[in-house]
C-alpha cells in the first residue's frame, strides 16, 4: 500500500464515524431507514475490509480484493456516466 497502514486506519475509521452520525441524522431527523441501513452497512464495513486487506496472508489475497475493487469502481463510474447523459 502506498499509505502507511496506521493512516489508512485512522482515514476508515473516521469515515465509519460520519458514516453513523448520517445514519443517525436520516433515521431521526427524515424518518429514512432502508436506504441510511444499506449506507451504516457499507460506509462501516470499510473498516473491516481494510484490516483484513492488512492482514492478508499473501500478497495475492491483496491483490484479487484490489481487482476487484477496481473493477467495480470502472463499472460504477461507467454507469454515473451513462446515467448523467440521459439526464441531460
Amino acid at each position: 500500500m502506498s499509505k502507511s497502514p496506521g493512516l489508512i486506519k485512522e482515514k476508515s475509521f473516521r469515515f465509519a464515524i460520519h458514516t453513523i452520525r448520517l445514519y443517525q441524522y436520516l433515521t431521526e431527523t427524515k424518518k429514512e431507514y432502508i436506504l441510511s441501513k444499506q449506507l451504516l452497512r457499507s460506509g462501516t464495513a470499510i473498516g473491516a475490509l481494510v484490516r483484513e486487506a492488512q492482514n492478508a496472508e499473501s500478497k495475492k489475497d491483496f491483490d484479487a480484493i484490489y481487482t476487484d475493487a477496481t473493477e467495480l469502481l470502472k463499472m460504477l463510474r461507467s454507469a454515473i456516466i451513462t446515467a448523467k447523459k440521459s439526464i441531460s
